[in-house]
């Protein structure tokens, strides 16, 4: 089994209140946002945050981050179903 660094902060993607504060506030802002604009609930229950790619990965950056089924956040080429590879992923470094 793999040991976890100790000394980093977990962000754990099912549970915002793990989440830097910073990137909770994105999320929340992108949401309220296309509610708002009475957009279709998949709008903002399933944000594209690709267009904030370097935005969230410099607010990870430094985290340990739990994520389950949540991959395709992280593996490009596995995107939603119908869509291109690797769109609407976040790429990892």
């Amino acid at each position: 089994m793999p040991m976890e660094p100790a000394d980093l902060p977990t962000v754990d993607m099912d549970v915002p209140a793990t989440w830097p504060h910073p990137l909770a506030d994105l999320v929340g802002q992108l949401a309220a946002d296309a509610r708002h604009a009475e957009r279709a609930p998949e709008h903002y229950q399933n944000l594209d945050l690709l267009s904030h790619e370097d935005t969230v990965l410099t607010h990870l950056e430094g985290h340990l981050v739990r994520a389950r089924h949540h991959t395709r956040l992280l593996a490009p080429g596995t995107g939603n179903p119908g869509s291109n590879p690797g769109e609407g992923c976040i790429r990892t470094r």
